[in-house]
């Protein structure tokens, strides 16, 4: 592909996801061949004009790429493609991520955890019947992308997991502001799903939602949605939990030693 037409894929970045998207779609470009081995990339200037973000977002994509061993920084020459994509390229790409934005990450996850809280138990009390059916459907969805290690999808499912919940609570303030919030938190939910058993652990904790919500018990959604969160800034926060490992398939649904469904309430 020519030097133009791989510049021409390149598309201006949202203000709002400039940070964490840059690196990624230049990912997207370059396993996509838009930019082959070999390929140098262009200026610094050049990317930051295209992307319509900072020479210094820029620096941040290309050491993440670096990091992760899909390009080569000559100093003096420019960024090169390397001969070899490697194989878990998207994996330790969230890892970096993941690294570099951790404390942003915690913020973010204490704002949804005090707002999707209160959006669960509205959720739980004015639900139809409907919601948990489609609930438990996105849930089985997740289950199956994670047993084909198909993280992009998980998290999407993910994501419209929590907006059906959020949409049920029929406020519209809390709408607003929590659609708007989870429209930029796309690559925070697949650094997180990055971390070692954490789908397993999401999995387990929707389950628990669904059920609150099945029951139309407020108390119980609010106290579900928060451990769920809880949950992930435990992982998120944990220094045993900062190496990112490669997706695992996930578990079947736990059981509880007498034969039925685990437990919510720990």
């Amino acid at each position: 592909m020519s030097k133009t037409e791989a510049e021409a894929a390149i598309r201006p970045l949202h203000l709002s996801t400039a940070r964490s998207s840059a690196a990624e779609q230049l990912r997207q470009l370059i396993e996509s061949g838009h930019f082959a081995p070999g390929d140098r990339l262009p200026s610094e200037r050049k990317l930051a004009e295209l992307l319509g973000v900072s020479r210094t977002m820029v620096r941040e994509a290309i050491s993440t790429l670096e990091a992760i061993g899909l390009i080569e920084v000559r100093h003096g020459s420019g960024s090169y493609v390397t001969a070899e994509v490697p194989q878990q390229s998207v994996s330790a790409m969230w890892s970096a991520w993941y690294i570099a934005h951790r404390q942003d990450l915690i913020h973010l996850l204490q704002v949804r955890e005090a707002l999707e809280s209160k959006a669960a138990a509205l959720a739980a009390q004015r639900a139809r019947p409907a919601l948990a059916m489609r609930l438990r459907k996105i849930l089985e969805k997740m289950r199956s992308a994670g047993e084909r290690g198909q993280m992009d999808e998980v998290s999407a499912l993910d994501r419209e997991f929590h907006s059906a919940i959020v949409k049920a609570s029929e406020n519209p303030i809390l709408i607003q502001l929590l659609l708007s919030l989870n429209a930029v938190l796309d690559n925070d939910r697949l650094a997180v799903f990055s971390l070692p058993d954490r789908l397993q652990r999401s999995l387990h904790d929707h389950e628990c939602i669904i059920r609150a919500i099945e029951e139309r018990d407020p108390l119980a959604a609010q106290a579900a949605l928060h451990e769920h969160f809880e949950s992930v800034l435990k992982d998120v926060e944990s220094p045993r939990r900062q190496v990112p490992a490669r997706p695992q398939p996930a578990a079947p649904e736990p059981v509880s030693a007498t034969g039925g469904r685990e437990p919510c309430q720990s």
